[in-house]
């Protein structure tokens, strides 16, 4: 019959092995930093749209007031 070594496992690989929860957290970090991207992202382009539009009605307030000093 073959030998039990009688050293560690830990010694048999190079780089410590991360618990399988560790390894859990990790990847359902990533797709919450990846849904928070989304989420700001779109956040951001709302916003942009938000002083276009504004800035359009401003200029409609000063196309109608100039039109309305010509009459």
């Amino acid at each position: 019959m073959e030998k039990i070594p009688e050293v560690s496992p830990t010694m048999f690989f190079s780089e410590p092995v991360a618990p399988i929860t560790e390894l859990v957290e990790k990847s359902m970090h990533g797709s919450i930093n990846t849904e928070y991207s989304e989420v700001k992202q779109a956040l951001m382009s709302c916003k942009e749209l938000n002083a276009a539009l504004r800035g359009q009605f401003k200029d409609q307030d000063k196309i109608i007031a100039l039109l309305s000093k010509n009459q």
